[in-house]
């Protein structure tokens, strides 16, 4: 296990269970999730569904800091996805590498994020769509300013995201939403069904014994 320590397996239940019984730290459980593109083809009218006046789709950019604002206020203390503490530090090794493709897989068209033209630079909502080698078209990140203002608007972008990965010709696109996190209701409603569950922990530098 040594090429392990100080990592964050993920999925592997029984590995993952045997290594916080040894001494990892519990992460987090979640469900993963998958939208069958060609069993459930979006409707039509997902293509660029209607949103508040002022914001509108663009294709994610390349002003990384236009959405750490909304990053660090959609996963406040307490949410199941919460930074711990240290948002920055998230975003800098997690949410950026992901869209650079330098982790996961390359960023996918079908990517995007929603701007707010009264804050010029500014990303609202953002939805990342990375193409797993293990698990193919996977949704990495989908989040949104939880202003009232935006309500609606990361729901409107992902049914956006799911119609163009269908237009590229995508079969399914998969996700994993941690336990207790509203947002799995969401994408149920949206057609997403769960097709198993995934437990991941953090290792420290060493395990006991």
């Amino acid at each position: 296990l040594a090429h392990l320590l100080g990592g964050a397996p993920d999925g592997h239940h029984e590995l993952v269970t045997a290594l916080i019984e040894a001494g990892a730290r519990r992460r987090r459980e979640a469900s993963v999730m998958a939208y069958d593109l060609d069993a459930s083809p979006p409707p039509a009218d997902w293509a660029e569904p209607p949103i508040a006046a002022g914001l509108r789709y663009t294709p994610i950019g390349d002003d990384m800091e236009a959405m750490y604002d909304a990053y660090v206020d959609a996963y406040p203390p307490g949410h199941p996805d919460s930074h711990g503490g240290n948002a920055r530090r998230s975003f800098d090794n997690e949410l950026v590498p992901l869209i650079r493709d330098e982790i996961l897989g390359p960023l996918l068209p079908a990517s995007g994020w929603v701007v707010d033209t009264a804050a010029p630079g500014r990303a609202v909502a953002v939805v990342v769509i990375n193409d797993r080698p293990d698990e193919g078209p996977w949704i990495s990140e989908v989040f949104r300013d939880p202003d009232p203002r935006y309500a609606g608007t990361g729901t409107a972008l992902l049914r956006r995201a799911l119609w163009h990965a269908a237009d590229a010709g995508l079969r399914t696109v998969g996700l994993a939403v941690a336990t207790g996190n509203p947002a799995q209701q969401v994408y149920a409603r949206l057609g997403f069904r769960t097709i198993s569950t995934a437990l991941n922990c953090i290792i420290p530098g060493e395990l006991p014994g």
